[in-house]
């Protein structure tokens, strides 16, 4: 279900979800925030790394605990790692729409690769986990 949820939210609700939120006269506006570059460079590989999760974790259900299925999941895990280093390294995530705003951009952009880094040894770990799955599948 994670990956469907991420899929959605990257695609569907991306403006709605990574905006900064502002009321005036005229009402509640949503004002994005992620650079149209940044958007453009890294979607397509994160859709691809959330449909192989959803694909890896798809075939474990049906197939159960296989060689195949803990070589899939590794081939996943090693994928979304290195999308992971990729993003840490993105010059400017962030697209602030309002001058005021702009002294926010390096708080946003620490916060945003302090959590990239959470996911980076989140993955390291899920990689020992598969490949010692796989390890002990193929004895």
């Amino acid at each position: 279900i994670g990956p469907l949820v991420l899929l959605g939210v990257f695609n569907v609700w991306r403006n709605e979800v990574f905006a900064l939120y502002t009321a005036n006269a005229e009402g509640w506006h949503g004002l994005p925030i992620l650079n149209e570059a940044f958007v453009q460079t890294y979607l397509g590989p994160i859709n691809l790394i959330l449909v192989l999760a959803l694909g890896v974790h798809t075939y474990k259900i049906i197939s159960g605990p296989t060689a195949v299925a803990a070589g899939a999941e590794l081939i996943y895990r090693l994928a979304a790692f290195a999308l992971t280093s990729a993003l840490l390294g993105a010059a400017q995530p962030f697209d602030l729409p309002l001058p005021e705003w702009e002294a926010m951009e390096s708080v946003f952009v620490g916060l945003f690769r302090l959590a990239l880094l959470g996911v980076l040894f989140g993955n390291a770990f899920a990689i020992y986990r598969a490949g010692a799955r796989l390890a002990h599948r193929l004895k």
